[in-house]
């Protein structure tokens, strides 16, 4: 058995390896998450470009994920019936029970239904505030500790709204990033965009 022959065997095993290795690495179940991003669905993901590279690029890099809308239509039993819904966030949230699923126009919360207290004195703003909440309710479900420096903040939400956006700063250790319009006209949910705020944490 020649060098040659004994050198293409042990590189096709090294490479067999390689590709078994990506193959059954599962991003959607981690031990220990860095963070939560959290992504808002009308004018978010809906107007969102490569949105299911967007979310590959915060499970790589050990983010769990979710949505939190405002939407009483969405549920998980229709959610893959929209074109801009990206299945590895699906598949992320089926794998964890749902727990990053939330809608707070339906009170679930890490994908309970929980009552949360009255901020109809917010007015619109409101929404904003129980976006917070369901950032703290999905992170508690995943054991993920808040990091308590809003510029290192590693519970994220990525909205449209204005006032959804000033509703969450009522909790100092979440940062919500605009990620379409009316907030800007220029921005919208991207991976470039997810690259730049998870940058801090790398």
């Amino acid at each position: 058995m020649n060098i040659g022959y004994l050198l293409c065997i042990l590189l096709f095993s090294i490479s067999l390896g390689i590709l078994i290795f990506y193959i059954t690495k599962d991003y959607y179940i981690q031990k220990k998450y860095k963070g939560l991003c959290l992504f808002d669905i009308d004018g978010t993901l809906t107007t969102g470009q490569n949105n299911e590279q967007t979310v590959d690029i915060c499970l790589k890099n050990g983010w769990a994920v979710g949505i939190s809308t405002a939407g009483a239509m969405y549920d998980p039993t229709n959610l893959l019936s929209f074109p801009w819904m990206p299945k590895n966030l699906y598949n992320f949230m089926a794998k964890h029970q749902w727990t990053t699923f939330n809608n707070v126009a339906r009170n679930i919360y890490g994908g309970k239904f929980k009552q949360p207290p009255n901020h109809d004195e917010a007015g619109h703003k409101k929404w904003g505030i129980l976006k917070g909440y369901s950032l703290m309710e999905s992170a508690k479900a995943l054991n993920i500790k808040p990091n308590y420096n809003n510029f290192n903040s590693n519970l994220i939400l990525f909205d449209n709204d204005p006032s959804f956006i000033e509703g969450t700063k009522m909790f100092p250790h979440i940062k919500a990033v605009c990620a379409g319009s009316p907030c800007s006209q220029d921005i919208i949910l991207t991976p470039n965009l997810v690259v730049t705020t998870l940058k801090p944490h790398q």
